[in-house]
């Protein structure tokens, strides 16, 4: 009973009231000891007691025992926890576990309710003394917010340096990978160039192998030429589109004679058809840098030969263009990637873009790219363009 006056004499909770104050609620309180780990009160149990730390340390915690637990707060001695739901008569809203072996003086609600009514002095001071501690509270939660406010916004400010040197490692990186891709591709045509250039100065009096040899070397260029504006295309980000009047008719005529011998020299047959009278405005130039793309695509998935068909047709107030092969196909896995830049299935090398460029110019003119392929069964890519017979703004 000494010892219970004692405490709550020197607890900041009931410091306020008087000695023979003490000496009158002293006898209400009961003694419970605690082991570490222990749970003193659960999260909704009714509101039956409220408690007074004497010695050791308690956890607050919500939804304990879950594993969206969170801790919310660690009181040492002299701390008193339970009383809220006493007054609000509400269940507990968290748990208390004995952070280590800890002692509690605890209170019933009866008891507290009989202490209101006989001695309203007394627990208008122990109101007075609650009312201070939930203002130290409520300063102290504050202080809590406004310091993970502060580590917020300083995580934040890490995080954006982060990922800027994320977003400058990334650069270097593509950078690294686009200048391997390009020196490779851009050796082939210059070695090809090279050696017609050396074999025109040996057969320089033989007019046939000059027209042959010029012939390729002008294929070459155009090809690098290409290789360079799928680049460019690639760093600008988005297309001004350089629409022409144009039709299948025309437009096949070019890329025949841009991929006729090509193919036949690997042993792939050429099937090229088209429906469609009507002219239309389009980027002539780049639709058939697209459509050569995919044609390149599909020759190094037939290297042992195959077919190659390309059909036109016109419907709806749309263009479609038709490239099919008779390849080996491509797997789902290849599938997801293919329009992913700097990647390539080919181990014939490449620079990744071709697809990339493909999809990039048909959605520039309003259309949409379409890739149907089975492993072994060969592949069908379908480009899809608006039919505009006026000019587009």
């Amino acid at each position: 009973m000494k010892s219970t006056v004692e405490f709550l004499r020197n607890s900041d909770f009931f410091s306020i009231l008087e000695e023979d104050e003490l000496g009158k609620i002293a006898p209400y309180f009961k003694s419970r000891k605690f082991k570490a780990g222990e749970v003193i009160l659960s999260e909704n149990d009714p509101p039956d007691r409220f408690y007074l730390l004497k010695d050791g340390s308690v956890e607050i915690w919500k939804n304990f025992g879950d594993t969206a637990a969170t801790r919310l707060a660690e009181q040492g001695t002299g701390s008193i926890f339970g009383e809220m739901a006493l007054i609000d008569e509400e269940p507990r809203s968290a748990s208390v576990v004995a952070a280590s072996d800890s002692t509690v003086l605890f209170m019933s609600r009866e008891d507290f309710y009989r202490i209101a009514e006989e001695y309203p002095t007394i627990m208008f001071a122990i109101l007075r003394a609650l009312s201070r501690m939930i203002r130290t509270s409520n300063n102290s939660f504050i202080e809590s917010l406004n310091q993970q406010n502060r580590e917020l916004q300083q995580a934040l400010i890490d995080l954006k340096a982060a990922q800027k040197e994320l977003i400058r490692s990334e650069r270097f990186s593509n950078l690294g990978k686009l200048s391997s891709l390009i020196i490779h591709d851009l050796r082939n045509p210059l070695s090809v160039i090279k050696g017609y250039g050396e074999m025109l100065q040996v057969l320089h009096d033989d007019p046939e192998q000059v027209r042959e040899y010029s012939k390729k070397i002008v294929q070459e260029a155009i090809r690098l030429n290409q290789f360079a504006q799928e680049l460019l295309d690639y760093s600008r980000g988005d297309l001004r589109l350089n629409w022409v009047f144009t039709s299948f008719p025309m437009i096949f005529q070019k890329l025949g004679h841009y991929i006729q011998k090509n193919l036949e020299r690997s042993g792939i047959e050429l099937k090229m058809k088209y429906d469609g009278p009507k002219p239309f405005y389009v980027d002539e130039e780049r639709l058939i840098r697209a459509i050569l793309n995919i044609c390149d695509n599909a020759k190094k998935a037939m290297p042992e030969g195959g077919t190659l068909e390309i059909d036109a047709h016109e419907g709806e107030g749309k263009l479609f263009f038709v490239i099919k092969d008779s390849g080996m196909g491509m797997s789902e896995d290849v599938l997801v990637h293919i329009f992913e830049p700097f990647y390539s299935s080919s181990k014939k090398g490449g620079t990744g873009l071709g697809m990339v460029s493909v999809k990039t110019i048909v959605e520039a003119h309003g259309g949409s790219v379409q890739i149907y392929s089975t492993p072994g069964e060969g592949t069908r890519v379908t480009l899809e363009l608006p039919q505009n017979e006026v000019l587009p703004d």
